[in-house]
């Protein structure tokens, strides 16, 4: 178990690590869905798998440093590390790689079969749950970051699986504390899907970590 002073002693190795690690389980479930393996082979997997979550599950308990962080060299996923769509240290995490160009928000995307929704397409409350994180940027960049008080996705074609996506996302007018923002998403020249979102700026700076 991880003692409340330790996340203030995890080095940069241990970091290095563990965001290697989390890339690995992504790895492993990106595989896991479309395994064509023969008994002994799914067998000796399934032993391996358990056998790692038990070692694991004897060093989980704190995060072991904070939910909230300041951009690493200018990586912008670093900034909610553990965020369920881009945090580079959550294996569950989507594989959206955020930045920003001209205060905009960007998130670039390519889906496998672990999101599939439709045949041969991203799952729409995938593509939602992507429109939340690169519109909240989209917040942040602007120099407003808050939380999501409505979110509206327009579906315009299926979202296709291993495809390059690229989710752009503007502030378009703010009232008070109060953000409106938009964004597109395309597939290529394709305009796959389009969001809007209204944000209410955090009080006093963003979350404490």
């Amino acid at each position: 178990m991880f003692h409340s002073g330790m996340a203030d002693l995890y080095t940069d190795d241990q970091k290095r690590e563990l965001r290697r690690l989390a890339g690995a389980l992504r790895g492993l479930i990106e595989s896991s869905v479309a395994l064509t393996a023969p008994l002994p082979a799914l067998t000796a997997l399934a032993d391996a798998a358990e056998t790692m979550g038990a070692q694991a599950a004897g060093f989980a308990g704190e995060r072991p440093f904070a939910r909230y962080a300041a951009p690493v060299d200018g990586d912008l996923n670093t900034i909610l590390p553990w965020s369920v769509i881009s945090g580079p240290y959550n294996p569950l995490a989507a594989p959206v790689a955020m930045s920003a160009e001209n205060g905009r928000a960007i998130g670039a995307a390519r889906f496998g079969l672990a999101y599939e929704g439709p045949p041969g397409g991203v799952h729409g409350a995938v593509v939602a749950g992507v429109w939340d994180q690169v519109l909240a940027f989209a917040a942040m960049v602007h120099g407003m970051p808050g939380h999501t008080a409505t979110l509206t996705t327009h579906y315009r074609a299926i979202t296709p699986l291993h495809e390059a996506l690229r989710f752009e996302a503007w502030v378009e007018r703010t009232e008070g504390r109060r953000v409106f923002a938009r964004g597109q998403c395309h597939a290529g020249a394709t305009l796959v899907s389009e969001a809007e979102g209204l944000f209410i700026q955090f009080r006093g700076g963003p979350p404490p970590t």
